[in-house]
């Protein structure tokens, strides 16, 4: 530690050289060894505490500057606890060498963000720190390379296009909201799918395959065309669903217990008659009709459980008799209600 007041003109020949020297010392190693004392105003001091220069007023230590301008640096390791500004002007440029960037804790871009070649994401991503976020993608478009693009949770909300190169999967977790969507950019055997389910769209056509039998479509416009559309006879068919164009046939030649299945087809019958379920076993939607054709010389019966069969036009409820080759039509009206008409019917 040097006295900067030393020498004098009254230090000894002995004295002169150690002052000299602890000066030099102090010089040499900007101040950062030891403490000096008499430093003069405007000394540059290297603090390797606080790992920054800083400036003797006259009276104390400060930072020698808040802004450093340096024409060229290579960093090995940065990390800074405060604010950090990478160029002065926003015509500034600023690379990474080594093409990568880690965030450790969470990180807000405040301004506008331009990617002006390829991006990827090797972990987690999100956009936006809150729900009402709005995240804007400038060429509308999300291209999904071959090996495709999975949502796994949450909700998945394309408002101007979504194009899929490969496959695009949304898992039973999420809901996806779906406007002017243009899939199988690639034109060959490329599908979107819905909770396993395949939507699949070629040269102007779209096939819907639901496998299981619980699968529901919802929400078609009124807009919409249907046309040579064919809907299987197996499962339940729904009153408000496309419907058949005629009334099939289901033929019998025993007593026969109404199914969900009928809906919509008439039961030509040879011999034992027809059983309407209770709804408790049964659950025929309201609406639900059936129609029934005695194939056969003899009357027959068709009987009501624990509901109610009421004959059209009448106060008249329970099981009717149909007489030889005559034609009933029974329609659910209520969860336990059905009315009966036809020819040859009592």
């Amino acid at each position: 530690m040097a006295n900067w007041s030393l020498p004098t003109l009254t230090s000894t020949y002995t004295n002169f050289l150690s002052e000299v020297t602890g000066r030099d010392y102090d010089a040499a190693t900007q101040f950062s060894i030891a403490i000096p004392s008499n430093q003069p105003t405007g000394a540059i001091k290297w603090d390797t505490s606080l790992s920054r220069w800083q400036k003797w007023s006259g009276t104390a230590w400060g930072e020698l500057a808040t802004t450093y301008a340096l024409t060229g640096l290579t960093v090995t390791s940065f990390s800074n606890t405060g604010n950090t500004t990478l160029g002065d002007s926003s015509a500034d440029t600023v690379t990474i060498n080594a093409n990568t960037v880690n965030y450790t804790n969470a990180t807000t871009i405040t301004g506008a963000l331009t990617y002006a070649s390829a991006i990827t994401y090797a972990g987690n991503v999100t956009f936006g720190d809150a729900a009402g976020d709005t995240v804007t993608f400038v060429a509308n478009t999300i291209a999904v390379p071959a090996g495709g693009l999975t949502f796994s949770t949450g909700t998945v909300n394309f408002g101007v296009g979504l194009q899929v190169g490969g496959s695009a999967v949304l898992s039973a977790a999420s809901t996806a909201t779906l406007t002017n969507k243009t899939f199988d950019t690639a034109g060959t055997g490329n599908v979107f799918k819905v909770n396993g389910n395949t939507v699949t769209a070629a040269a102007g056509t779209a096939t819907i395959t639901l496998p299981a039998a619980t699968d529901t479509l919802v929400g078609t416009a009124t807009a919409d065309t249907l046309t040579n559309k064919t809907v299987g006879d197996t499962g339940t068919i729904g009153t408000n669903a496309l419907g058949f164009r005629g009334i099939p046939q289901n033929a019998q030649s025993s007593a026969y217990t109404l199914a969900l299945t009928d809906n919509g087809k008439h039961i030509s019958n040879t011999t034992g008659g027809w059983v309407v379920p209770a709804n408790s076993s049964v659950a025929f939607p309201i609406g639900a009709s059936v129609v029934l054709f005695n194939n056969s010389g003899a009357s027959q019966t068709i009987s009501i459980t624990t509901d109610t069969l009421r004959l059209a036009g009448t106060a008249t409820v329970g099981s009717r008799t149909l007489a030889q080759y005559g034609l009933a039509t029974v329609v659910k009206v209520s969860a336990t209600v059905w009315v009966i008409s036809g020819a040859g019917l009592t």
